[in-house]
């Protein structure tokens, strides 16, 4: 039995090269070059979607930090400002000298329009407010000339974003078909512009009948006094419990 265990034949072990790769060898870097294009894959298709998304997030957002506004140079008198505070309706009478304004605007520019109080209120809002309360607040600038900036409402200022076609304008109390030709006629006239909308940023909560007065300016802090609040909140207590974890709590559960 010994001597035929010393005359059996050795046994053939593979011969391994360090110049040619065996088919194992081979099969393993093949997987893992397909492992690698995956991973390749997937991130380009990750990062494509990502791009997609923040495209779509910019176009649909990046509007919402311009406004058009109708830019009017006013001058009201101390006559007429003692005339509207004597009057009943006050608002009324100061919307009454600003249509004035805006319609002499209209016909220096070479546009015979005639505007009422209804659709300028519609096209701007309540002017009559604004420029009582700015006066009275400054009644140092009578007899002076001063460029008002009024934001337009929300479907004027949508109408000229594209995002209101006039085929889809029903006539209303916020707005009719015919408001949209003099608000065309006012921006071919200078008076209606675009600027950036720093209220946006700064501003607050708006009314139901303006939405696109609306700003960002309260969520933000919100948002800054909620960070902090967590942050002076769980960054001592995370770090005291991570430190008896580690240092005193004893090995159980």
């Amino acid at each position: 039995m010994t001597d035929a265990s010393m005359d059996a034949a050795p046994e053939r072990r593979h011969k391994v090269s360090l110049v040619e790769a065996d088919e194992r060898t081979r099969k393993r870097n093949a997987a893992e070059t397909r492992f690698k294009a995956y991973g390749i894959a997937a991130i380009a298709t990750g990062v494509f979607f990502l791009v997609v998304l923040a495209v779509s997030i910019i176009g649909s957002g990046l509007p919402a930090f311009t406004k058009s506004v109708v830019k009017v140079e006013f001058t009201l008198t101390e006559e007429q400002f003692a005339e509207a505070e004597g009057t009943l309706f006050k608002t009324r009478a100061y919307a009454d000298y600003f249509n004035a304004a805006l319609t002499e605007k209209l016909n220096a520019a070479g546009l015979d329009l005639e505007i009422d109080s209804d659709t300028v209120e519609r096209l701007v809002g309540k002017t009559g407010a604004t420029l009582r309360e700015y006066y009275r607040a400054n009644e140092d600038k009578l007899g002076e000339v001063v460029e008002f900036e009024l934001s337009t409402s929300s479907r004027v200022d949508g109408y000229f974003k594209g995002r209101l076609k006039r085929e889809n304008v029903t006539d209303s109390r916020f707005l009719q078909l015919s408001d949209l030709d003099v608000a065309d006629a006012l921006r071919d006239a200078g008076i209606i512009k675009t600027v950036f909308a720093w209220d946006f940023i700064t501003g607050k909560d708006s009314g139901v009948d303006n939405p696109g007065g609306a700003g960002i300016g309260a969520s933000v802090l919100g948002s800054l006094f909620m960070m902090l609040v967590v942050l002076f909140l769980s960054l001592p207590i995370g770090v005291a419990a991570s430190i008896y974890l580690e240092e005193f709590a004893p090995k159980n559960r």
